[in-house]
């Protein structure tokens, strides 16, 4: 079956300078691309996706919200949050990028699987180290492996309601959280 480009994801600097592309396929694939067009990440400075909003968050005290998907952070944008994800999804983080989460309130929400969770975990031990604080949430409601997107395709879920799940559901990130996962149960699906 041929490959069909599904989205295009830009990925920008602070200065809004275009650093990279995250390239969905349909089958579901992704390869990343720097902006000359070439399909490596040679000489590419790694950022958090939708960088230059979530600065403008952290300076106006608003919560970023970290996802597992860049389509998750569109989706978000559309009714109202400011969230961040990485190229690669949830497990592959770099410690780079904890200079951009200084002084923010973050809350990591991950997909409905054991290898999203286990992910998250990881973001939230790391980033714990330098932002004011780092809730959790769950998302009810949402099949095996769903995400944001498919929590807001559910009829009535806006973004009041995702505001009243954060205040009445969310939980304050701790170690004891990590703990509760077996690493064992699931093997993390690895990016190529």
């Amino acid at each position: 079956l041929p490959k069909t480009v599904e989205a295009v994801y830009r990925y920008e600097d602070k200065d809004c300078g275009h650093v990279m592309d995250v390239v969905r396929f349909k089958p579901k694939d992704f390869r990343t691309r720097r902006p000359d067009g070439k399909w490596t990440m040679g000489g590419v400075t790694r950022v958090p996706y939708r960088l230059p909003q979530m600065l403008a968050g952290i300076k106006e005290g608003r919560d970023i919200l970290i996802l597992e998907g860049e389509k998750d952070c569109d989706n978000a944008a559309k009714i109202g949050l400011t969230a961040t994800t990485f190229c690669g999804g949830s497990g592959k983080w770099r410690d780079e990028y904890l200079k951009w989460f200084e002084d923010a309130n973050v809350a990591c929400i991950p997909d409905n699987d054991h290898a999203g969770i286990k992910g998250m975990n990881i973001i939230a031990s790391k980033i714990t180290k330098v932002t004011k604080s780092v809730l959790w949430l769950e998302l009810p409601d949402i099949p095996e492996k769903g995400d944001l997107s498919n929590w807001l395709s559910i009829e009535g879920n806006d973004l009041d309601k995702f505001n009243t799940m954060v205040r009445d559901s969310a939980v304050k990130w701790t170690s004891d959280l990590a703990n509760e996962w077996d690493d064992t149960a699931d093997e993390y699906d690895e990016w190529p």
